[in-house]
């Protein structure tokens, strides 16, 4: 292979992920159009390359393998730095640990850099991950929590009556933020072999459907070795908001239920600085059919018609 192919591939994705309609705040998101891209056009793309001759000596099945390598290294070299920030800038883990000194707390977040740092080439885990991103750089937790408290909503009052749970906005986001990031560690050890796109999302609904305490009790004996301090009932309700049918269990509770709806809001929400005059945001649209349907994504219909309203009240 030459040298100087590989480089021109390289300089290729560089632009790509460089693009303005790529979020540069989830190097995921952009990985994920550009392959969602290269799927969907694969033909006329091939055609192109063979006319144009782009990159003489190397056939069009060679340049695809290289060139989702090279994109492959160059959003884990972005994703490297997003996750630094999200543990040593964005997450304190100073609500859910009891000795909140800064010593503790960085320990917690090294150990947290250091687990998902060595986790990001598994392909399911990467799916999880993807969303989770997308939902914190959107800001909807920060937004929607910081309601929910203010306007003494009916998700708050479940929080304080049924659990007892008294949150400042700043609490209830931090925790709801904190049981996000943990949730995609649900099957963190089923490998990183190489899956193809339906693969991973058919891997990934099949795990979801059948999620019960079992699996959530191997969860947390895997993360406990990795990650010191964390309650069991912590790691628990963050595997289990990764359930598809938690919201028809009666006794679950209300901060899993809440953090589920803000796990799907990460899979589905678009860029939201592209709304349309006169017509619902993208994030508002989407929250509308979540609540129409709510069933179908797994998410408690009361909470999410209460969001919707938020975000009608609001304009998100």
């Amino acid at each position: 292979m030459k040298s100087e192919i590989k480089d021109k591939i390289k300089e290729q994705v560089k632009r790509l992920l460089l693009s303005v309609k790529l979020p540069l705040d989830n190097p995921l998101e952009g990985e994920e159009e550009i392959i969602v891209f290269i799927d969907k056009y694969n033909t006329y793309i091939k055609n192109n390359y063979l006319r144009q001759s782009f990159f003489n000596g190397i056939d069009y099945d060679d340049y695809i393998k290289i060139f989702r390598q090279i994109l492959n290294e160059e959003v884990n070299v972005r994703l490297f730095e997003r996750l630094k920030k999200l543990f040593f800038n964005e997450i304190t883990f100073s609500s859910i640990i009891s000795d909140n000194s800064d010593s503790k707390i960085s320990v917690i977040q090294n150990q947290f850099y250091n687990l998902y740092s060595g986790l990001i080439n598994n392909p399911v885990f990467r799916y999880r991950l993807t969303g989770i991103l997308r939902v914190l750089r959107c800001g909807i937790v920060d937004r929607y929590c910081r309601k929910i408290v203010e306007d003494i909503s009916y998700i708050d009052l479940e929080l304080i009556n049924k659990e007892r749970i008294h949150f400042s906005p700043e609490m209830l986001s931090e925790y709801i933020k904190i049981l996000l990031v943990i949730s995609p560690l649900v099957d963190a050890e089923n490998g990183t072999q190489f899956l193809k796109r339906d693969q991973i999302y058919e891997t990934a609904l099949k795990f979801e459907n059948n999620i019960n305490h079992v699996v959530a009790d191997n969860v947390y004996d895997f993360i406990k070795q990795k990650v010191k301090g964390l309650g069991k009932n912590l790691i628990n309700k963050a595997v289990m908001i990764n359930s598809r049918i938690i919201y028809n269990i009666d006794g679950v509770s209300c901060d899993i239920r809440l953090a589920r709806i803000f796990l799907v809001l990460g899979r589905f929400l678009i860029n939201t600085n592209n709304s349309d005059r006169g017509a619902l945001t993208p994030e508002g649209s989407v929250i509308k059919t979540l609540a129409k349907s709510s069933d179908s994504y797994g998410v408690d219909k009361e909470m999410m018609n209460e969001l919707a309203a938020i975000s009608l009240r609001y304009g998100w």
